[in-house]
C-alpha cells in the first residue's frame, strides 16, 4: 500500500486530592508516565510546590528530586512556571498552552453523513498490517476502571508530535494528531472533563468497554530531520489527510459532521 503524503495550594495542610483518588484518577499506575500524573495533578491544583506533589504521589513518586526534574522539563517547554513567593517555596503554576483543549485535526469533509447514535465501528477489515507498514506500533490499550476510561501505554508516554490510531476488531476507527505527549493527549481524552470530539470519543470507547470490546492503541511518532528549502517539515502533519483518505475511520467522519 502506498499513502500519499510525506513518507492551588500553598500550605501543608491536608490536600484535597488524596494518593486514593489519585489511583483512580490515574488508572492505578497504568494510566501514564509519571509526567502524566504531574500533569494531571497540576490541571487540578495549579500551584503545588515540588514537595506537594511529591506527597500527593507518594506511591509513585521515589523522591521529590524526581517530581523536581520533571517540573523544570515542563518549564522548559513551556508548559509550566515555577514563581517564587515570599517565604514560601516555588509554585508550579501550568501556562495556557499547557490547559487549553487538546487540538484535533480533521481531514477536509467530503461527503457529510449523520452521525450515529450508536457506536460506529468499521467492517471487520485488517488495518493492522497497513498501520505497521508505514511506522505505526503497538502502544497499548484502553480498559475498563469502574466506570471510567483508562489506558495502559507502558514507558511510551514521552512520545510527542504523534499520530495516534484505535484499532477495534483489527479496523481503525479513530486517527488523533497532537504536538504534545501521548501521556496528554490520553489524559485530555479520557480526563473527566472531556468535552466535544474528545467527549464523544470516550464515549464511544467507553461503551465498547462495556461490551468487552478490544480497543488498541497504535501510534507513529515524527522522527523529526525532515526539511524542504531549510524550512523543518513535519511527518505527521503531512501525512495525516492520506491516513483518514485511505482508511475512512468511522469515527472521525461522525465527530467531523458534527463540530461546528
Amino acid at each position: 500500500m502506498v499513502v500519499q503524503g510525506f513518507a492551588r495550594f500553598t500550605n501543608t495542610r491536608e490536600l484535597s486530592f488524596p494518593v486514593r483518588d489519585a489511583e483512580n484518577s490515574f488508572g492505578k499506575l497504568k494510566m501514564n508516565s509519571l509526567r502524566g500524573m504531574v500533569l494531571g495533578l497540576l490541571q487540578q491544583q495549579n500551584g503545588l510546590t515540588d514537595e506537594e506533589i511529591a506527597y500527593q504521589l507518594r506511591q509513585f513518586v521515589p523522591s521529590t528530586h524526581a517530581v523536581s526534574l520533571i517540573c523544570r522539563q515542563f518549564e522548559a517547554e513551556g508548559l509550566l512556571k515555577r514563581i517564587k513567593r515570599i517565604g514560601k517555596p516555588s509554585g508550579n503554576y501550568l501556562t495556557e498552552e499547557a490547559v487549553q483543549p487538546e487540538t484535533i485535526e480533521f481531514a477536509p469533509e467530503a461527503v457529510a453523513e449523520p452521525v450515529d447514535d450508536s457506536i460506529p465501528v468499521g467492517k471487520g477489515q485488517e488495518h493492522i498490517n497497513d498501520l505497521k507498514q508505514i511506522g505505526f506500533r503497538w502502544v497499548g490499550d484502553f480498559y475498563k476502571n469502574e466506570n471510567h476510561v483508562s489506558f495502559s501505554i507502558g514507558e511510551n508516554g514521552d512520545m510527542n508530535d504523534i499520530l495516534v490510531a484505535f484499532v477495534v476488531d483489527g479496523a481503525v476507527v479513530c486517527f488523533m494528531h497532537s504536538l504534545r505527549s501521548l501521556g496528554h493527549c490520553l489524559a485530555s481524552l479520557t480526563s473527566g472533563s472531556a468535552t466535544g470530539n474528545l467527549g464523544r470519543y470516550q464515549g464511544y470507547i467507553k461503551g465498547l468497554l462495556q461490551r468487552d470490546s478490544k480497543i488498541e492503541i497504535y501510534a507513529l511518532s515524527d522522527p523529526g530531520g525532515l526539511q524542504y528549502a531549510g524550512h523543518k517539515l513535519s511527518l505527521c502533519t503531512g501525512i495525516f489527510p492520506a491516513l483518514i483518505e485511505h482508511f475512512h475511520p468511522a469515527w472521525n467522519k461522525n465527530s467531523n459532521d458534527a463540530a461546528a
